[in-house]
């Protein structure tokens, strides 16, 4: 190969731990700071309405909202849908801007006093943010390189 003719030690090593790095140190640590505690009786709480809430307000509310305001500003002219892209993909997309789990951890931890709802509230976060991932994925490939039909 010729690039690695003229990559640096540290740049190849940078190279081949970059998938260990995002798909498992990064995670894990995201979990540990988030202060989430998986135990059996922590599911116990998962139909609660604070955590039903956040499921829905991550993948549908988030999703219904970029996707109103992207149509809302295309029909408008201020905008266009990115070249190679069609509304299938965008619904994918903005079904992906669930996973904002950082913020979500740090507003239920400012917003949320009792210990148990915090706890219910962590774990319908994490839930949500994989399952937005997921869905999103399964979105985008089932529509990617679709034509839209107008």
């Amino acid at each position: 190969m010729e690039r690695e003719k003229v990559e640096t030690p540290l740049q190849k090593l940078e190279y081949n731990l970059n998938p260990v790095v995002s798909f498992f140190i990064l995670p894990l640590f995201a979990l540990a700071n988030a202060g989430i505690e998986i135990r059996p009786e922590s599911w116990s709480g998962s139909l609660e309405p604070v955590s039903l809430g956040i499921v829905t307000g991550l993948i549908i509310g988030k999703c219904f909202g970029i996707l109103s305001f992207s149509e809302l500003f295309v029909k408008l002219g201020l905008s266009e849908l990115p070249k190679n892209t069609n509304w299938g993909t965008m619904t994918g997309a903005s079904i992906t801007a669930g996973i904002g789990f950082t913020m979500s951890i740090i507003i239920s931890e400012l917003t949320f006093e009792d210990p148990t709802v915090k706890a219910q509230a962590k774990l319908a976060i994490l839930i949500a943010s994989t399952l937005a991932g997921i869905i999103g994925m399964l979105v985008i490939k089932a529509f990617i390189g679709k034509e839209e039909v107008r």
